[in-house]
């Protein structure tokens, strides 16, 4: 039973490798891809806020401190879909994608919790060409695309010390330590092809693909203090409560390998057939310099004397890529930025759960806006994002349990202020379950 069990969970944490990253973002061509900042339906619907309000039934793998705060053992997984429009000219492309997959383990009662899961670190994925003429018969196209993405597998635990509470059972204060290990795998692909038509020409193709495979650590603390108002314990009403958090990643290097070659070949019944091998530079030692990133942030939690609760939450992140560098030999990792980005948001839950007496006041409503500056610059211009994101938690409360449903939405503008002009617009739906504690419970009977 015990190892069908943990084949079981090893598959649910590797199938998310093995898809591949359905986006078509022209940006991705530079540094090591598009960064992933919050892959769950709860942090994208909440602006990209990763330091969250308390969910008590949701693995949050961004913030290792919040694993303490976990009810009891849960399991979470989820995903979206998504559509882009890149300008000046290209099609509406439709992708979708895996987004993370995660467990939390935590005693009822106990001060540990503990959590892995798999996610995204970075994807990339992009292909556009250019036409080009030899002369009056010959002509061809120059073809740019890339592939591929880096994969973390989280691991991770946290710690909370609660004092200041007296014997009648008035909330005092509350720190959260916690720390996280990612195992970083993935491969990132950078090809470029000429393809001529019509012709008995050569065409020819280059492809550089940079293999990783590191471990780096995350070091993370939240602090909770009330502030005024109703502070029993048993009976959260009328009460303010404020959270501080901090995130720190240090600098690491990321070790991993990579293979370069070139070849000339010609199309035989639409199948490419090698005519020479130009170059090969297989499995070549390097690393990618990874800058520190420092994640500043909290929330205010308002609590009515209905029963409602109001979140109100801001987090700012800065992370120096113009201090790294990498000793691959590739010409997309080059002239990088200083990315720093604002997210605030808000939630609500019109009723608490005692006094709902329909869904749809038990739903929490979230809301959410970020801005900021790309890691990634075009043309020597920096790469604006803002987005504005929307969500709900949907409880399912048929068996009493505290299972709940995410949905969220995310519209992203990305573009340069000049230059070049380019500008992609991105739109997301995600969805992701959380079956909560009875799955794991034996259930008792009289």
């Amino acid at each position: 039973m015990i190892r069908n069990f943990l084949c079981f969970v090893l598959l649910l944490f590797c199938f998310p490798s093995w898809g591949q990253y359905t986006i078509n973002n022209p940006f991705t061509r530079w540094g090591i891809g598009e960064l992933a900042m919050g892959e769950n339906a709860t942090s994208r619907a909440m602006g990209g806020v990763t330091i969250l309000p308390s969910e008590f039934n949701v693995v949050n793998l961004n913030n290792a401190s919040s694993f303490s705060l976990l009810k009891e053992t849960t399991f979470q997984g989820g995903g979206w879909v998504s559509q882009s429009k890149y300008s000046p000219s290209a099609p509406v492309f439709n992708g979708g994608q895996w987004g993370e997959v995660a467990m939390g383990f935590k005693q009822n009662g106990s001060n540990f919790g503990f959590a892995m899961g798999v996610n995204t670190y970075s994807r990339m994925g992009y292909n556009f060409s250019r036409e080009f003429n030899v002369n009056d018969t010959v002509n061809g196209q120059q073809l740019h695309y890339g592939d591929g993405g880096v994969n973390q597998f989280v691991f991770g635990a946290g710690y909370k010390w609660n004092w200041g509470a007296d014997s009648s059972k008035w909330m005092g204060q509350q720190l959260t330590l916690g720390v996280n290990g990612a195992f970083m795998f993935g491969k990132l692909g950078f090809h470029r092809a000429m393809d001529y038509q019509n012709t008995q020409f050569l065409n020819s193709r280059f492809d550089n693909t940079v293999s990783v495979l590191d471990i780096r650590p995350d070091f993370s603390a939240q602090y909770q203090i009330p502030l005024f108002g109703n502070k029993r314990l048993k009976d959260k009403k009328s009460l303010w409560l404020m959270n501080l958090g901090a995130q720190w990643t240090p600098k690491f290097n990321m070790d991993g390998s990579q293979d370069i070659y070139g070849i000339s070949y010609v199309k035989y019944s639409g199948v490419e057939v090698t005519v020479d091998t130009g170059f090969v530079s297989l499995n070549q030692k390097g690393m990618v310099a990874i800058p520190q990133r420092i994640q500043l942030g909290g929330f205010i939690s308002c609590y009515g004397k209905n029963g409602a609760k109001w979140n109100f939450a801001a987090q700012f992140n800065q992370q120096d890529w113009r201090k790294s560098q990498s000793s691959f030999d590739w010409s997309a990792y080059s002239d990088l930025n200083n990315a720093t980005s604002m997210h605030v948001a808000v939630s609500c839950t019109p009723f608490s759960p005692d006094r709902a007496t329909n869904l749809f006041q038990n739903i929490q409503y979230r809301v959410g806006y970020s801005q900021g500056q790309d890691y990634v610059k075009v043309n020597g211009e920096s790469v604006s994002i803002q987005s504005y994101t929307a969500g709900i938690n949907v409880p399912i409360r048929a068996s009493k349990s505290n299972s709940s449903i995410q949905i969220s939405y995310q519209w992203t503008d990305k573009k340069n202020q000049s230059g070049w002009g380019m500008q992609q617009e991105y739109i997301a739906l995600g969805f992701q379950m959380s079956p909560f504690e009875r799955w794991f419970v034996i259930r008792k009977y009289d």
